[in-house]
């Protein structure tokens, strides 16, 4: 597939300009923690002024910032099934807050070297989040309907800030009251295992230290879930699939299928877009929209590197 790669890779990279900061940081960074890519860690250093303020002060206003940024974002576009998610979110107020807040400390720690991990509880009292986190943990059926969010701030603040985090033998259970026809719950299913996979290497910064033969585990239902739901999957579960299964070392079954969809999948303007499957958004087939399943795709196709070297 390595045609297919370079043509994406270059699509993005060629027009890299046509994307808001959030999806320039999420192609860059991948790509340069995945497998230390030269034009990505060029492009993160042209974008560090953007991404991160130069001193303490402005670095948390930019936290407090997000409280306002929270208010305009368009859930409807950004957020799956949020209909079915809304309630919780209501019911956790400042869940979004913190989860945003976990990644930006995150990226300006991982991507930039810059330690801001404290600035955290200025924006959160440390007992707020503490107790957000205890309810939320305790909270099955919010953790099944939250999914991606409930699980990036709880392995965020978990590998972060060495605190207490989740037993992924507890995910197992609760994956087990989905209901495996309805593809809504198939697709929240598929999140939620792949993102304690990847909160486990910190978003691509470390290597699989613990709980490995758990997140076999996970695969393993989810190549058999794709198995059985193929057509009603959506590209970006499948390549985050792949991805998992590349982090893990795992030999998906399901992954020459998915690959082929792939093939398929590339438009007339040379990057992939959900048409083969019935699970499309019309809301996320853009050039922008589309970022995520495109790069993820790219480090599907190879083992990760883990660069763990700041953007100097």
């Amino acid at each position: 597939m390595q045609p297919t790669i370079d043509l994406i890779r270059t699509t993005y990279l060629s027009r890299f300009n046509e994307m808001t900061l959030e999806y320039r940081l999420h192609f860059t960074s991948r790509l340069y923690a995945w497998n230390s890519d030269p034009e990505a860690a060029r492009l993160l250093r042209a974008i560090q002024p953007e991404v991160l303020p130069a001193n303490h002060e402005d670095r948390l206003q930019a936290l407090k910032d997000i409280r306002e940024e929270l208010v305009h974002k368009d859930y409807a576009r950004d957020v799956n099934d949020y209909t079915r998610r809304k309630p919780f979110f209501d019911s956790y107020p400042n869940l979004l807050l913190l989860h945003n807040a976990l990644f930006r400390i995150r990226h300006w720690l991982c991507i930039y070297g810059q330690d801001e991990r404290t600035s955290l509880y200025e924006i959160i009292p440390k007992d707020d989040v503490e107790e957000l986190i205890s309810e939320l943990r305790a909270d099955a059926p919010a953790m099944r309907a939250l999914s991606t969010y409930a699980i990036n701030t709880l392995y965020l603040y978990e590998k972060l800030f060495d605190q207490k985090g989740i037993d992924p033998e507890t995910i197992l259970d609760l994956a087990s009251s989905y209901d495996r026809s309805n593809p809504s719950d198939v697709q929240i299913m598929i999140y939620l295992y792949t993102h304690c996979i990847l909160g486990e290497t910190l978003f691509y910064y470390q290597p699989i230290a613990s709980h490995s033969d758990t997140y076999l585990r996970m695969l393993e239902e989810l190549d058999t879930l794709i198995e059985e739901n193929f057509d009603t999957i959506s590209l970006d579960n499948k390549c985050e699939f792949l991805v998992c299964s590349q982090i893990c070392g795992y030999e998906a079954r399901q992954k020459t299928r998915i690959e082929d969809e792939v093939a398929r999948s590339v438009g007339a303007e040379d990057f992939i877009v959900d048409t083969h499957n019935s699970a499309t958004n019309p809301a996320k087939q853009s050039f922008m929209m589309s970022e995520h399943r495109n790069v993820l795709f790219i480090m599907s196709q190879s083992k990760p590197v883990f660069q763990r070297q700041p953007i100097s």
